[in-house]
């Protein structure tokens, strides 16, 4: 397993390449066995939204074929989105539009 249904998600991860599948339990049978809800593939993100909130994850992701895996820890999206937000304020560029309603919503 890449990762599994309840450790901490102190990261996520994109998969540059190869094939994966999300598996969680059914809730009706705690103990049952795992079952698939979704594949991931080429490009795709997981695991953010268990790194973003500081919680632990909701489902397990195994490996279908080789994958090559790009982790991003935490710690290192923390300083990145500090360093994009000081040259943004250091740039002197405003960003347009992010008082429309549509822009408020996606940036809260």
């Amino acid at each position: 397993l890449i990762v599994r249904d309840g450790e901490a998600g102190d990261s996520c991860f994109v998969l540059v390449r190869g094939e994966a599948r999300v598996l969680k339990r059914d809730p009706l049978v705690p103990r049952g066995d795992l079952v698939e809800v979704s594949r991931i593939s080429d490009g795709e993100l997981f695991g953010e939204v268990a790194m973003l909130g500081d919680r632990r994850r909701h489902a397990s992701v195994q490996a279908v074929s080789d994958c090559e895996l790009l982790e991003i820890p935490r710690g290192h999206l923390v300083q990145v989105s500090r360093r994009a937000v000081a040259l943004i304020q250091g740039s002197g560029v405003e960003l347009a539009g992010l008082n429309s309603p549509a822009r408020r919503q996606i940036w809260r």
